[in-house]
């Protein structure tokens, strides 16, 4: 990390991926730079990772100049599906529904791919793959099929839930696609209209009370050519 190198702003990938991106209009990010190569000679072309950190507001605009759909293919364990909440939350907070896809929990997509002993690509693992990937679905509607599932028929549970898609819906900026997942969760759960516009509205006022300003990202391109220049006139 420098003045030279962003961790926070450099997808590892992006130069041999953005055609594949682009014809695609889809990004499949993954969590590791093995992973990209691994993914790359499989042949699949338009996948990206972040350099050492997780996925960040910089990371997020910079894929989004490049396509619509942004998918992350992450590891089922633990650790990957925290990453995977905290890079939905904040893909809401920028407007962008981000897809979900998990490899087998304790593999690597790697090991859904070649085999471990030879490095020769395995029988079914490019399809495995395919289906990995086209078995993707926005991360927020998963989550909220998991919170209705949990909410049960228990009071607290339920009022548990419905607080926790609210804030959820909160943060979704797009208007339609916060007014569809509404009213799918009021007909799941049985609640009415008022009771949801309340829930999302108790999210919006603590974002508007505790949430941070986020400042506008500045391009450094300009001035580290200037200061390239400054070195070579030295």
């Amino acid at each position: 990390e420098s003045w030279l190198f962003h961790k926070s702003k450099v997808v590892f990938g992006l130069y041999q991926a953005q055609k594949y991106i682009r014809e695609r209009d889809e990004a499949v990010v993954v969590e590791g730079y093995f992973d990209v190569v691994a993914m790359y000679a499989a042949g699949f072309r338009n996948v990206v990772s972040t350099c050492g950190t997780a996925l960040t507001r910089e990371h997020l605009l910079l894929l989004r100049r490049f396509a619509n759909k942004v998918v992350l293919l992450f590891d089922g364990d633990k650790a990957g599906l925290a990453a995977t909440e905290r890079a939905m939350e904040l893909g809401l907070e920028e407007g962008v529904v981000l897809y979900g896809a998990s490899v087998p929990s304790g593999m690597d997509p790697d090991e859904v791919l070649f085999d471990q002993q030879s490095g020769e690509l395995l029988p079914g693992g490019k399809q495995r793959m395919t289906e990995i990937l086209e078995q993707a679905k926005p991360i927020l509607d998963k989550r909220i099929e998991e919170a209705i599932h949990c909410a049960g028929s228990g009071t607290e549970e339920r009022a548990s839930a419905i607080k926790q898609i609210g804030n959820w819906l909160g943060k979704l900026k797009d208007a339609v696609g916060r007014e569809v997942r509404v009213q799918f969760v009021r007909d799941k759960l049985g609640v009415s209209a008022p009771l949801m516009a309340e829930a999302i509205q108790i999210s919006a006022k603590q974002q508007s009370r505790y949430g941070k300003t986020q400042k506008p990202i500045k391009a450094t391109g300009g001035s580290v050519i200037r200061r390239l220049e400054k070195w070579e006139e030295v």
